[in-house]
């Protein structure tokens, strides 16, 4: 598995969790 992916999905998690 890539850490770089997961790294991701944890930004854009948070970025969602910002937006809405």
């Amino acid at each position: 598995m890539s850490t770089i992916e997961e790294r991701v999905k944890k930004i854009v998690a948070e970025q969602l969790g910002v937006k809405e």
